[in-house]
């Protein structure tokens, strides 16, 4: 890589020259890029590509996990019965990690889980908190205007490292009424939301990816928002929708998946030679 292109990158992180910067310096920069940025800065000079591809996984540790992870209960009810947090390792394998941290972990029920982080709802004043297990961080959100029915949180950090929180506060004909909270911003923003389908329709499978909301409705089709302009579109399934179905993301891509009898039936979304991208493809 050219000198040139060192310092285009180097300028749009707000440093000069990278060699100038401490390892704890330069990490607290690094872990704050989305992903696709911080593969982009692996090619800007031999420092920079040391810490990403650190073999002792120093910047893996401190990285939102997006790896599986998932949530559960163990031992018996009033002797061990705390929540925890399990995730894979570079090696493949699961990890228990303790919700201690999180001083309000007893008191509060986990609502919703995006791509390693949680959000938690206190039962002492339905407070809202945001936690990383992975950096042991986690922030209390201020409250929102309205009381809420449904709560998603929503967080890709492979487009981008802030994260979203909707809150639907009520149900139109054919839409919602909704607050969302924006990380960058930190507050509320009320908006209504109309996806042309009977509300009733709408089911509680939700997926987030690439800053678009996707939920799951009757008959046969999922309603995507997208966070940043509030807009909805309706994309139609080839099968009509089973209560088993889920909607989830491979490749990078959207997928339908349902089981049918001894087979598991999987859809996804558009054409990848760029045809129409309004109607999922079928793959089985």
């Amino acid at each position: 890589m050219s000198s040139s292109s060192t310092s285009s990158t180097c300028a749009s992180l707000g440093v000069g020259d990278p060699t100038c910067l401490s390892d704890d310096l330069l990490m607290d920069i690094l872990v704050r890029l989305p992903l696709r940025s911080l593969i982009r800065c692996n090619s800007v000079c031999r420092s920079w590509r040391r810490l990403i591809s650190d073999g002792g996984g120093y910047l893996q540790t401190r990285l939102p996990l997006i790896a599986s992870a998932i949530f559960y209960r163990c031992g018996v009810a009033e002797i061990d019965d705390k929540p925890r947090y399990a995730c894979t390792t570079s090696g493949g394998a699961l990890e228990c990690n303790s919700l201690c941290f999180f001083p309000f972990h007893w008191e509060s029920a986990i609502v919703d889980c995006s791509n390693g982080l949680i959000l938690c709802r206190s039962s002492l004043g339905s407070t809202l908190h945001v936690a990383n297990p992975t950096t042991r961080r986690w922030i209390e959100l201020p409250k929102p205007r309205r009381r809420s029915q449904l709560s998603i949180l929503a967080f890709d950090p492979c487009h981008s490292a802030e994260y979203r929180v909707v809150s639907f506060t009520g149900w139109l004909a054919q839409g919602a009424k909704m607050e969302v909270f924006a990380s960058h911003r930190r507050s509320w923003v009320e908006h209504q939301v109309q996806w042309g389908l009977p509300s009733d329709a709408m089911s509680t499978t939700i997926r987030y990816f690439d800053g678009v909301l996707y939920i799951l409705a009757y008959p046969d089709q999922v309603v995507g928002i997208d966070l940043t302009t509030m807009a909805c579109r309706k994309i139609e399934l080839p099968e009509a929708t089973k209560q088993e179905g889920r909607v989830g993301r491979s490749s990078g891509r959207l997928c339908y998946s349902h089981r049918d009898g001894d087979q598991l039936k999987i859809w996804v979304l558009g054409d990848p030679n760029g045809g129409d991208h309004s109607k999922a493809g079928a793959t089985c």
